[in-house]
């Protein structure tokens, strides 16, 4: 496992919101597998409505 998929599957588990324009970035141009745990961290944000904090 990767530095960067770890980090996004983390940030992704807490929904952490302020997170999301790094993880855009990284679903754009990171690594494979990071490109797919940022994915799956945006898509557990979305789940939130974007309330938490």
């Amino acid at each position: 496992m990767y530095v960067q998929e770890r980090a996004c599957e983390i940030l992704g588990y807490h929904r952490h919101v302020p997170a999301k324009e790094k993880l855009w970035e990284i679903a754009q141009s990171g690594m494979a597998n990071g490109r797919q745990a940022a994915k799956g961290a945006l898509a557990r944000i979305r789940e939130t409505g974007e309330t938490s904090k």
